[in-house]
């Protein structure tokens, strides 16, 4: 029977993962405490969150279609957020100095392999992707008011051409 403790992780790592559309899977086991801790505050700063718990309770808290990615005993750690992308961006430093590695990935509800979790790290942050879709949205409209303001200034300039030669 498991023990009351890892009843309450498992429910504490499945509330993580229904809450978030995107989690990334780390294994953390080249993370000091203080390194521990600046990652943290380092997700915490981009809206992310981190849950370490046992493989065995975080493979139980998966579908099937991750749990082939989650093999073996020790901890991983779920990262969490509403910006995968920004929380990728700050496990990407960590890889990069090999402290972690990245295991897995479910975006939308699909598993990723390592490599494929790990390129999250490239996609521009959701405020990014908001930015150019703005911009997108605002030329043809920016061109719809150049075009309606072009009338009465070229209507504007014929005037003054025809009291320029009259004058």
């Amino acid at each position: 029977m498991p023990s009351l403790i890892n009843e309450l992780l498992f429910e504490e790592v499945k509330s993580v993962i229904d809450d978030s559309e995107s989690v990334i899977i780390i294994d953390p086991a080249g993370l000091k405490a203080p390194d521990s801790l600046a990652l943290r505050r380092e997700l915490k700063d981009v809206g992310a969150r981190m849950k370490v718990a046992k493989r065995r309770i975080v493979r139980s808290a998966f579908g099937d279609d991750v749990r082939p990615y989650l093999e073996g005993s020790g901890t991983v750690g779920v990262v969490a957020g509403s910006d995968v992308a920004a929380a990728a961006k700050v496990i990407n430093k960590l890889v990069k100095e090999d402290k972690v590695q990245v295991r897995a990935g479910v975006v939308e509800g699909r598993a990723l392999d390592a490599q494929a979790a790990g390129k999250l790290a490239e996609l521009p942050s959701k405020e990014e992707l908001q930015a150019k879709l703005l911009g997108t949205l605002q030329a043809p409209m920016g061109n719809f008011v150049r075009l309606l303001n072009e009338v009465p200034a070229s209507f504007a300039r014929l005037l003054a051409a025809y009291r320029d030669k009259q004058g």
